[in-house]
């Protein structure tokens, strides 16, 4: 398996080989027309960029992707682990109209919405079974990981709509190289998992290194599900792809993940 980059009408963004069969993408900060240092493909809704220009990089985005604007299902992102399953009449929510919800993960396994999920460090995970017709979207920052968030989205599909063959994309995101921590984290992770020690690394100063995108796919391992596509890319390295807090700070633009039946 692998992620694939695509290039379309200068906007670029990721598929999964692991999400064949289904719309999906993840963006990169690669072709809209927000200024810096929101350049150029901001998907977020900060209140320093052109709101104007944001609507416009979504109308780019979707196109690019093949995905209905009108279809988009937003959530306020909390770093909880709340899941919510979202239903034709939830189509805009968040993006035509004020979300209904405070949540980091959605499924559903109806046509015609793009659940969508947003990150500049943090986690992107998608889910798809291809059999059961089902999907999911999940944000995972530490704490969503500590709180093992993507297991309880995936616990929701098979609870909700029979899932049994849960394909899992985890998208570009922090990479060990450059989430540094302290030791409250760590005890976050350890108190719920155990040691973790291929995950953790002390890197000395009472600094640790932590696998976020690994850490998730263990629990996604762990609960069953073998067919994972994990993205090597980190947006804390790559300046010119990725928006990243942990480099810009507040001020900076948002990537996000879709996927839509």
């Amino acid at each position: 398996m692998a992620f694939q980059l695509h290039t379309v009408d200068g906007v670029k963004f990721y598929t999964s080989q692991a999400l064949d069969g289904v719309t999906h993408a993840f963006s990169t900060r690669v072709g809209g027309v927000s200024r810096p240092p929101f350049d150029s493909l901001n998907l977020g809704s900060s209140e320093y960029d052109d709101k104007n220009d944001i609507m416009q990089n979504y109308t780019l985005f979707t196109s690019a992707a093949g995905i209905d604007p009108e279809s988009l299902v937003f959530t306020k992102q909390v770093h909880g682990d709340t899941v919510n399953a979202a239903e034709p009449r939830h189509r805009g929510n968040g993006f035509k109209y004020p979300s209904v919800w405070e949540c980091d993960a959605l499924i559903t396994d109806c046509e015609g919405l793009a659940l969508t999920v947003f990150w500049a460090d943090c986690i992107p995970i998608l889910l798809y079974d291809p059999e059961a017709r089902a999907i999911g979207a999940v944000h995972a920052g530490w704490r969503g990981t500590a709180s093992a968030n993507v297991i309880k989205a995936a616990a929701e599909m098979v609870k909700r709509y029979g899932c049994e063959n849960i394909r899992a994309a985890i998208g570009p995101g922090i990479g060990a190289c450059c989430f540094e921590t302290r030791y409250d984290v760590v005890k976050a992770m350890r108190s719920v998992f155990g040691e973790l020690h291929e995950y953790i690394v002390h890197s000395g100063g009472g600094r640790y290194n932590i696998d976020l995108k690994g850490i998730n796919a263990w629990l996604l391992r762990r609960a069953g599900i073998a067919y994972i596509d994990v993205s090597p890319l980190c947006t804390c390295c790559l300046d010119e792809e990725f928006f990243s807090h942990r480099r810009m700070g507040p001020m900076r633009g948002i990537q996000a993940a879709v996927i839509t039946l």
